[in-house]
């Protein structure tokens, strides 16, 4: 068996015989973190264990979907936490740009993917600011 043949069947997690663009991704970020450093593979479960904490917590219906209301809230109590100002307009645009911005399936909610994503871009000066 050829090594692409190989790579192939490995990422082709559904076994129909394609690869779609969800399988590659998966598969490269899999290689990719099976070749980072000890230290660097342990920070990311760190990361991922706490998003997916702050993933559930905001999910408050459980159904593994945020909407623009669960982010809304989520992003509220943030603020809060942080010791900011928390203005419904301020929230609501922030919801809304992240949901446009992260939501690749568009779907109209983010799933924790997103979610994740959403977050890798999180920028913390002064206390909060998530763009």
């Amino acid at each position: 068996m050829s090594e692409c043949t190989r790579l192939f069947q490995e990422a082709d997690l559904d076994s129909n015989g394609t690869l779609d663009y969800g399988e590659f991704e998966a598969w490269l970020r899999s290689a990719l973190q099976m070749n980072a450093s000890p230290a660097a593979q342990q920070r990311r479960a760190v990361d991922e264990e706490a998003a997916r904490a702050a993933f559930a917590s905001a999910d408050r219906d459980c159904d593994g979907h945020l909407t623009v209301e669960e982010l809304r809230f989520a992003y509220a109590g943030m603020l809060l936490s942080a010791g900011q100002k928390v203005s419904r307009k301020r929230v609501a645009r922030w919801a809304a740009r992240s949901i446009r911005k992260y939501d690749a399936d568009n779907s109209r909610t983010l799933e924790f993917e997103e979610f994740f994503e959403l977050l890798r871009k999180v920028r913390f000066a002064d206390g909060l600011q998530l763009h």
